[in-house]
């Protein structure tokens, strides 16, 4: 294949390649050269230069999935477009005929300092959040412009189709379908009365609550992806904590934190397991579901147990600091009205004005707003008084449940038989869904169908405020961080990351590389993962550890990564999905979490 340069000066080609190809190479396993030829101007010499891929053997060939290998092949001196010649030519023993797609790309010099350009991408992106200089939203839409602008400094601008393709409608669809569903969910009062379960059923003892939320959370994850267990529990504890009076933000840290541990205990509760689970050479090497479950299980537990203890014991101080700090005075009352008064504002920002009655509507809003503001400065300016707090401590958990049980019902009981058929519905297909892959059902299908089953069932007709009820930021945020993380992807950071990571383990002695790969390969990953999504990690350290199986024991490496990914979840705000669904909710509900809170 004669190459036909897409810009003047170039100095590396990329080639890549697609078929039934191995990462390493098996007993089986035939090879295939990639030669890259070029014709020197001068003295008509050739340089030449090899690529060796293996291919998948004989006997599996038929039914291998697609893998796509790259290599990039530096040019000495900066080759030019009308005077050097440049060829790829393939080559095999293979005795079949082996279909095999072959792209290649034309980079210029400053594809060498690709890797630098997202790391820049990337700190910048997090400075933002970090800092709450904007929104994350808003920071990952600007970290996903400036990865594109990356990618056209090096000559590999993606078209708008192709960003659109990056994005991963199946998480999108999956969180939009669990908010709609929830949103109307809502409407039959079953959260309120759920949290007066909860409460009932801890006897008011807020060690005993958190103990069954977070068992609750955890368990419900190893089964259910760990975004709908969130996005289902976050309501009740929200309300859950304003019965009590307590701030939620901690308790939902915490649930975010079991969810993350639970989803890691099997091969479906997180997408990384399903990954590593699946895949074929892995598969093939002994990688089972029920082994995995067992090993992942058993790391799984203890690290529960160790987040249960910090979380008592930070709960325990962060309490008796705010108990300390609002006994002689009403700043709980103050931040209280703080934060209705931002609910409140939040609805008047959204209200659109069309007509002279929202107009009223919106005047009144404002109204309400000024009313609160007035009222906190009041409460923060007026003497100190303890009154309140010692009351309600005096009541007893009789009293409160019958109050509580009395003013929190069921308000629906028809919306919320047909929301429990739609729910176990949704629910029971995502079981079938991954034990069943002949199925075909994704879960961003199954929670859309779901969505527009309970839309058709329950006749929902002011859609519109159903509407304001996602969190549409955080679908944005999901959609930019997604094109962002495949951008710097293409830039090579992750790719370089595993081959770092290689590189660090051939380099120790025999005998010390499998106790320091497992350090590696776990702390690497975990730290990977609070700061980048680690589903594209996860894809990208499968090789790495295929290439080390073959100077070390493969099981060991495979735990290893799939502890550090999905433990590293909980590092960071953005580090999981479950972590940016939790504080989307809280926001919406007047509680931000911010990054620094979380962290």
């Amino acid at each position: 294949i004669n190459v036909t340069p897409s810009i003047e000066a170039y100095s590396v080609l990329l080639v890549r390649i697609k078929g039934a190809l191995l990462y390493s190479s098996g007993p089986d396993s035939a090879n295939l050269t990639v030669t890259v030829d070029r014709q020197l101007p001068d003295d008509n010499s050739v340089e030449t230069r090899n690529w060796t891929v293996p291919i998948q053997p004989t006997f599996v060939n038929d039914i291998s999935k697609e893998i796509v290998r790259e290599m990039y092949f530096p040019i000495g001196q900066k080759a030019h477009r009308d005077r050097d010649r440049l060829s790829i030519r393939l080559s095999t023993e293979y005795p079949h005929s082996l279909p095999i797609v072959l792209a290649y790309e034309t980079l210029a010099d400053a594809i060498h300092n690709e890797v630098l350009y997202a790391g820049i991408v990337l700190a910048f992106v997090y400075g933002l959040i970090t800092l709450e200089l904007a929104h994350r939203a808003l920071a990952a839409m600007l970290g996903l412009l400036m990865s594109v602008a990356a990618l056209s400094l090096v000559n590999r601008r993606p078209s708008l189709a192709e960003v659109i393709a990056w994005l991963d409608f199946e998480t999108l669809s999956l969180l939009f379908g669990m908010m709609v569903m929830v949103g109307i969910f809502s409407e039959s009062g079953f959260f309120d009365w759920l949290a007066v379960a909860a409460y009932r059923l801890a006897r008011g003892r807020k060690a005993a609550l958190t103990a069954l939320l977070c068992l609750f959370a955890g368990g419900a994850s190893a089964f259910l992806d760990n975004v709908t267990t969130i996005l289902l529990m976050a309501p009740v504890t929200i309300r859950l904590c304003e019965l009590l009076r307590l701030d939620p933000r901690q308790l939902l840290i915490a649930q975010v934190m079991f969810s993350n541990i639970g989803g890691a205990a099997t091969a479906v509760g997180d997408p990384p397991n399903v990954i590593i689970a699946s895949n074929a050479q892995l598969e093939a090497q002994g990688v089972t579901f029920a082994g995995f479950t067992l090993h992942m299980t058993l790391g799984a537990l203890p690290a529960a147990l160790a987040a249960y203890v910090l979380f008592q014991t930070v709960y325990w101080r962060d309490n008796v600091k705010s108990e300390s700090s609002t006994e002689n005075g009403d700043s709980a009352v103050a931040d209280e009205l703080r934060r209705e008064a931002e609910v409140w504002r939040r609805t008047a920002y959204g209200f659109s004005v069309t007509t002279r009655e929202q107009a009223a509507v919106k005047a009144m809003l404002q109204a309400r707003i000024c009313e609160l503001e007035h009222r906190m400065v009041a409460t923060t300016e007026r003497p100190s008084t303890s009154g309140v707090s010692r009351d309600d401590s005096l009541r007893t958990f009789e009293q409160n449940l019958i109050e509580l049980q009395q003013k929190y019902k069921i308000r629906d009981k028809e919306l919320l038989v047909k929301c429990c058929l739609v729910l176990m519905g949704v629910v029971a297909l995502f079981f079938v869904s991954s034990t069943v892959p002949s199925l075909h059902l994704d879960l961003g299908w199954i929670a859309v169908m779901g969505a527009i089953a309970l839309l058709v069932l329950t006749d929902f007709a002011d859609l519109d405020t159903l509407l304001h009820r996602i969190e549409w930021s955080t679908l944005v945020f999901f959609a930019s961080l997604f094109a962002m993380m495949e951008a710097l992807r293409r830039l090579g950071l992750i790719g370089w990351i595993g081959d770092q990571v290689h590189l660090v383990v051939l380099s120790l002695p025999e005998t010390a590389r499998l106790p320091v790969a497992i350090i590696v390969v776990l702390w690497t990953s975990a730290l990977a993962s609070a700061f980048i999504d680690n589903i594209p990690f996860t894809t990208a350290m499968v090789p790495v550890i295929l290439q080390l199986s073959d100077i070390l024991p493969l099981m060991p490496l495979v735990w290893s990564l799939a502890f550090g990914v999905c433990f590293g979840g909980n590092g960071t705000l953005i580090g999981a999905s479950a972590n940016v669904v939790a504080a989307g909710v809280a926001e919406q509900n007047g509680y931000p979490i911010s990054f620094v809170h979380f962290f």
